[in-house]
């Protein structure tokens, strides 16, 4: 908690400040000010006659806001400022303050104030933070070692509403994926029984409808052929049969066919009998 006396030219130009100071009334935002970056609320206060004579400011720091989600979630989170709105040296000195040393250029557009991991592999983000939308954005699956993380972003707002820096979190999907992963093989494995099964039935089928009707046919039409040849042109034993389908069908139709070519012949040894009979008994 801080008072600050305005009366006193003891004036501090952050956003909060300015907001609560044009509006007379509360203010409150993430800033960076000399010791930390922190949520601030900036409250006015008034003398006996109303006037504003000064400034009541409280400030929690945000850092250990990122260990507690961690604690509940088990994700990884570091938040990271855009540089453009900072100055090297302010930084440096902030750093000092909080305990922590200059990180300054390790990043190109943007600096790491906190993170809950030292993997700058889940923390890193050099994008735009004032382009991020408010819904945030999604950074990808990275792999740490053996385990898998789902990366996301979505930037913060400081007291006047301007994008100073981003949220990076680093979503554990190990388990997920393992649990689901295993699922998975499972789904794939019936799959693949199934279709064996299905194929099986299928072969079954097909073996039956059509290539041991086929089959039947070839034999009874090579016995009909060779019996023809032969002279045996009654063909008995070579019975009609009614069929449901195109196959079957077929079959009846040949069939019939060597039953009437068989006729034909018959016939025509009849006559050829009965025109050279009685020359042969002449």
């Amino acid at each position: 908690v801080r008072c600050v006396y305005a009366t006193a030219d003891d004036v501090i130009s952050r956003p909060t400040y300015k907001r609560s100071g044009a509006t007379g009334d509360e203010a409150f935002g993430l800033e960076l000010g000399k010791t930390a970056f922190a949520l601030r609320v900036v409250e006015p206060l008034r003398d006996a006659q109303g006037r504003i004579v000064g400034y009541e400011e409280m400030g929690e720091e945000i850092d250990h806001f990122l260990d507690s989600m961690k604690a509940q979630t088990r994700d990884e989170y570091a938040m990271v400022l855009d540089k453009s709105r900072l100055e090297h040296q302010q930084w440096i000195d902030v750093r000092r303050a909080s305990g922590k040393g200059d990180n300054w250029d390790r990043g190109i557009a943007n600096a790491l104030w906190c993170a809950t991991t030292a993997d700058t592999s889940l923390t890193e983000f050099e994008g735009a933070c004032a382009s991020l939308p408010a819904s945030g954005t999604d950074l990808g699956i990275v792999r740490s070692g053996d385990r898998t993380y789902a990366r996301s972003v979505f930037p913060i707002d400081d007291a006047n509403g301007d994008a100073i820096g981003a949220i990076v979190v680093a979503t554990d999907l190990t388990e997920t994926k393992t649990r689901y992963g295993g699922r998975i093989l499972a789904t794939a494995l019936a799959s693949i029984g199934l279709a064996v099964v299905c194929a099986a039935i299928f072969l079954l089928t097909l073996q039956r409808t059509v290539f041991a009707p086929l089959a039947r046919m070839e034999a009874r039409m090579i016995d009909a052929g060779e019996r023809l040849a032969g002279g045996d042109f009654g063909l008995e034993g070579i019975a009609e049969q009614v069929r449901d389908d195109e196959i079957r069908g077929f079959e009846t139709w040949l069939v019939r066919l060597y039953h009437a070519a068989g006729e034909t012949v018959r016939s025509l040894l009849r006559e050829r009998d009965e025109r050279e009979g009685p020359f042969g008994e002449g």
